[in-house]
């Protein structure tokens, strides 16, 4: 499935909404800058998440530009509803009220 990517920004959606699919307890997804704009950088709020309780603790994922058209690589974490904007995020993604945009999904 190629998803016709065209920018960063629609490679973040497209993942939010593509995990999302995949997850459907998700209820919120946050989108942080990565000045370099070689890594999509999302933490999605699931009450069937691991707790992390220190911290985000993100997966990395690598480019996939020819199934999904995707060019970066993706650091996508999974936190708690208690743990939402609460926990620090990791070195250099800034703070909670950093996140260039945030999605809510409805149930």
């Amino acid at each position: 499935m190629n998803a016709n990517i065209k920018s960063l920004e629609e490679a973040a959606e497209y993942l939010a909404e593509i995990n999302h699919e995949y997850e459907p307890e998700i209820t919120r997804t946050y989108w942080f800058d990565d000045p370099t704009e070689k890594q999509i950088r999302l933490v999605h709020v699931n009450p069937n998440a691991f707790g992390e309780n220190d911290k985000v603790r993100p997966f990395y994922f690598g480019p996939s530009p020819t199934r999904d058209g995707i060019s970066q690589e993706s650091a996508i974490a999974m936190v708690l509803p208690e743990e939402d904007a609460k926990i620090p995020l990791p070195t250099g993604w800034g703070d909670w009220s950093n996140a260039r945009r945030t999605w809510e999904w409805r149930h």
